[in-house]
């Protein structure tokens, strides 16, 4: 299934580092036994972004889709978003 990620979450931010993003990552596609599929929502999902070693700016970075809720799905391609160091 396809899902918009809207929750992003960062993670080796410097100290004193702010970091935003203004658009939310769509055409994330998910893949996993169905009945799973079937229950997954959006807002079950997240992207997570490794900050570490970047500096003020803006960046486009790559990010990795998570779920809390399940652990037998997986994303299926690469997925980048712009954020905003501050």
């Amino acid at each position: 299934r396809t899902f918009t990620v809207s929750d992003i979450m960062y993670t080796g931010l410097s100290s004193g580092l702010s970091a935003s993003s203004g658009a939310a990552i769509r055409n994330v596609r998910i893949c996993g036994p169905a009945s799973v599929l079937n229950r997954l929502r959006s807002n079950m999902l997240y992207a997570q972004v490794d900050l570490s070693d970047v500096a003020a700016g803006e960046h486009t970075v790559y990010a990795v889709i998570g779920c809390d809720d399940y652990n037998n799905i997986w994303q299926v391609g690469t997925y980048s978003t712009a954020v905003k160091i501050e």
